[in-house]
């Protein structure tokens, strides 16, 4: 690791447990965090987010190793996380690796259309804008329409 006036201007930096296995790892380039990423007790890695200039992209794993979740982000001046916000496609899997929704994103808050499946077939879909609840659709099994409701920008139902 490179330190210029006391921060990490190059290098990688890994954190252990007392049992001396890695827990977490972190790179840095030209003074910023260009990859973090934290392990399972059974080695396989929790979460890794890696970042392009002001972008990052988050994943999430489940202890079986398989993707729970990816989402981009843009940087809010800070390398920590309460600094960025969700901006683009959210994608979240279930524990077999099948795509379980797709979420759109717009300054940090739902913006656009979110699709659940069951299955690999859609059953659910949400429109939101400006993280706010717009309609909600529901199907059955063979995609014929079930329900759908339109929402108020309070929340409540029309």
């Amino acid at each position: 690791m490179i330190y210029k006036n006391g921060n990490a201007v190059s290098g990688k930096s890994v954190d252990y447990d007392d049992a001396g296995k890695m827990v977490a790892e972190r790179q840095f380039e030209n003074e910023k965090v260009t990859l973090e990423r934290s392990y399972y007790q059974n080695g396989k890695v929790r979460e890794e987010s890696t970042c392009n200039a002001d972008r990052w992209m988050l994943k999430t794993y489940h202890d079986n190793g398989k993707l729970e979740r990816e989402v981009p982000c843009v940087n809010g001046g800070s390398y920590y996380w309460s600094s960025r916000a969700y901006e683009g496609l959210e994608k979240s899997y279930d524990v077999d690796g099948k795509l379980w929704e797709e979420a759109e994103y717009r300054h940090g808050q739902r913006h656009g259309t979110t699709k659940r499946y069951t299955h690999g077939k859609p059953y659910a879909n949400s429109t939101y804008k400006d993280g706010s609840l717009i309609t909600e659709t529901y199907y059955d099994e063979q995609g014929r329409l079930v329900s759908s409701t339109e929402y108020h920008r309070d929340g409540s139902k029309k």
